[in-house]
């Protein structure tokens, strides 16, 4: 996944909308560790992280963090995504942004195990 993608996925997240569930399985989501990124960019306040060390210069990119919540998406389905240890606790810090979540998927990421 492209960093641009993942920003606008992240942004999407925090936007308001009617979500309860989002299912999005088998995307390698993890990869680069971009999703995870993007997250923690729009949802913590504060912080800023480059991926230039992670991907090229054409992809790099810089979000602005606000603070946001969203209270609408149930459920998220992160499974099989090369999901890595950096990047769930980056998620994991990210997801008290997502205030309604109440089922959260993340099996078969082969670097985190399965969950």
């Amino acid at each position: 996944i492209r960093q641009s993608a993942a920003n606008a996925l992240a942004m999407m997240l925090a936007s308001p909308s009617a979500i309860e569930e989002l299912d999005l399985r088998d995307n390698r989501l993890g990869c680069q560790d971009a999703l995870a990124i993007a997250m923690q960019q729009v949802f913590l306040p504060g912080q800023t992280v480059t991926m230039e060390s992670k991907l090229s210069a054409s992809d790099s990119s810089e979000i602005e963090a606000k603070t946001v919540e969203n209270n609408c998406l149930k459920t998220l389905n992160l499974g099989n995504n090369e999901i890595t240890g950096e990047a769930l606790t980056r998620l994991t810090v990210a997801f008290s942004g997502l205030g309604a979540l109440q089922e959260l998927y993340l099996y078969h990421n082969p670097y985190i195990g399965d969950l």
